[in-house]
């Protein structure tokens, strides 16, 4: 147990922050979106 690495705690904060925001933006219509764009070659490649 020594060995493990501990992670300072104020570096868990930004990682929490940051992750946070980005997770924030996402949506339910979003998710929905994409998850049906990928099933559909042609409409994978015009969103790309």
């Amino acid at each position: 147990m020594a060995d493990e690495k501990i992670v300072p705690e104020n570096g868990l904060e930004v990682r929490y922050e940051r992750y946070k925001g980005i997770i924030k933006n996402f949506t339910l219509m979003s998710d929905i979106f994409m998850r049906n764009v990928f099933k559909q070659r042609e409409c994978l490649e015009y969103v790309l």
